[in-house]
C-alpha cells in the first residue's frame, strides 16, 4: 500500500457538510481507512478471468496478491487508529501501513479481492492486526464503498472493531469444553472400572457368603476416592491461581516433603524465594514428591535444587523412557498400575495457571528430573 498525497477533498474546508464528515471520521472510536483502489480494481479487470476462479487464481500466484496491494493508495485514517497502532503520529502510521498487517492479515486478502472482482460492495472478515510494538490484536475487518464509487473503487473505506478481548473468552470457553470432555471420558473409563468391580465383589459376596469378596470391593471403593480426589484437584488447577506472593522455597520443600509417606528429600541449598501461590505450589511439589515415591519406592532420594529462573525435583530411581516424557503430563497417563495418572497432569495445570515451563527429562542418577522454568525468583 502507498499514500495518495493528494487532499481528501478540496472543498471540505468551507464545506460545513465536509467539517460534520471529518469529525465523525477522526472521532469515530473504531479504527477507519480510507483507501483508493482503483488501480487495483482495473488490474484485477485485467487479468481476464472470471470472477468464480480468482480465488484460485490468487492462491496460486500468491505474487500478484502482493501486485495488488502496491496498487491500493492510502487516502486517511483516523486519529483513533494511531492510538490502536500504537503509532507515534497518523504520518508515521501512513508511512508504514504494510507493518500493521499480520501474517494471519494475508489469509484474508484473497477473498477480500475475489469481492472486488465480482463487483461487491460490501465485504466483512475477521483478521488479526498488529501494533507496532509487536502486540498482535483481533479484529472484525469491514469493507464498504459508497454507491457514487462503485464503479471507479476510488473511495473505498475499511474499518477495524476490535474484538481481542472476545476471543480470549472464546479461546478459554473453549479450554473449559475440552476439560469438561476430558472430565467426562476419564469419569467414564477410568471411575467406571473399579465402581464395576466393587459392585462385581458385593455380589459374589452376596452369593457365597465370602468376606474375602468384600475387602476386594473395599479396594476398589478407595481405588474410586482416589480418582474422584484427583478429579477435583485437576479441575481446580486449571483455574486462575489466588494470591501471588513472596514464597521462600527451601521452607515448602520441607513442610510438603513431611506430608508424603516414605519421602526422603534433599534440600539443595540455596533455594530461591520465588513469587506463587501457596497452596497451588505446595500442591504441585507434593504431587512430584509423590510421584517419585510410588514410581520409585519407599527408598528413592529425592533432590530439590535451584535453576536460572526456577527450580528442580530429581530422584534416583528409574526414570521416564524418552518416549514418554511429554506424555507423563497427560491426564489418566500413569506407568504404575496402581497409580491414578493425574499427579502430573495436575503438576502441568497449576505451572501453566503460574505462566511457568515443566519438562521432564533425566536426572543426574538416571532417575526422573523435572524442571520447572520461567518462574518470578525474588532472590
Amino acid at each position: 500500500m502507498r499514500r495518495d498525497s493528494g487532499p481528501i477533498d478540496d472543498d471540505q474546508s468551507s464545506d460545513p457538510v465536509g467539517d460534520r464528515y471529518q469529525m465523525l471520521f477522526e472521532n469515530n472510536p473504531i479504527v477507519i481507512w480510507e483507501h483508493d483502489f482503483s488501480e487495483a480494481k482495473s488490474y484485477l479487470d485485467s487479468l481476464s478471468i472470471e470472477s468464480t476462479d480468482v480465488e484460485a487464481y490468487l492462491n496460486s500466484h500468491p505474487s500478484e496478491v502482493a501486485a495488488l496491494f502496491d496498487k491500493v493508495k492510502t487516502i486517511d485514517v483516523n486519529r483513533n487508529a494511531v492510538e490502536y497502532y500504537n503509532a507515534k503520529s497518523k504520518e508515521h502510521l501512513l508511512a508504514n501501513v504494510d507493518q500493521v498487517l499480520d501474517e494471519e492479515a494475508w489469509d484474508l486478502t484473497v477473498e477480500l479481492w475475489q469481492h472486488v472482482a465480482a463487483g461487491k460492495a460490501r465485504f466483512r472478515g475477521e483478521t488479526v492486526a498488529k501494533t507496532f510494538d509487536g502486540e498482535r490484536r483481533h479484529q472484525i475487518l469491514e469493507l464498504y464503498v459508497p454507491d457514487a464509487y462503485t464503479e471507479t473503487y476510488d473511495r473505498v473505506y475499511m474499518t477495524g472493531t476490535d474484538i481481542t478481548d472476545l476471543k480470549s473468552r472464546e479461546q478459554e470457553l473453549q479450554r473449559e469444553r475440552d476439560r469438561l470432555d476430558e472430565f467426562a471420558s476419564i469419569v467414564s473409563h477410568d471411575l467406571r472400572n473399579p465402581l464395576g468391580v466393587a459392585q462385581g465383589r458385593i455380589s459374589l459376596a452376596r452369593e457365597d457368603g465370602n468376606i474375602e469378596h468384600l475387602a476386594a470391593a473395599a479396594r476398589s471403593i478407595d481405588r474410586s476416592l482416589e480418582l474422584i480426589n484427583d478429579l477435583l484437584s485437576l479441575a481446580r488447577a486449571g483455574k486462575e491461581v489466588g494470591d501471588v506472593v513472596p514464597i521462600p522455597l527451601a521452607a515448602v520443600v520441607r513442610d510438603c516433603g513431611a506430608q508424603v509417606d516414605g519421602a526422603d528429600v534433599t534440600v539443595c541449598d540455596p533455594l530461591p524465594t520465588i513469587r506463587a501461590d501457596r497452596r497451588r505450589l505446595s500442591e504441585l511439589l507434593e504431587n512430584l514428591i509423590r510421584n517419585a515415591v510410588e514410581h520409585g519406592g519407599s527408598d528413592v532420594s529425592i533432590a530439590v535444587g535451584g535453576l536460572d529462573a526456577g527450580f528442580y525435583i530429581e530422584d534416583d530411581g528409574e526414570g521416564i523412557p524418552p518416549d514418554d516424557r511429554d506424555a507423563v503430563f497427560e491426564p489418566g497417563f500413569s506407568t504404575n498400575a496402581d497409580g491414578t495418572g493425574f499427579g502430573l497432569g495436575i503438576v502441568r495445570q497449576i505451572t501453566d495457571a503460574h505462566r511457568w515451563d515443566v519438562r521432564a527429562t533425566s536426572g543426574s542418577d538416571g532417575g526422573a528430573r523435572f524442571e520447572i522454568t520461567g518462574v518470578d525468583c525474588v532472590s
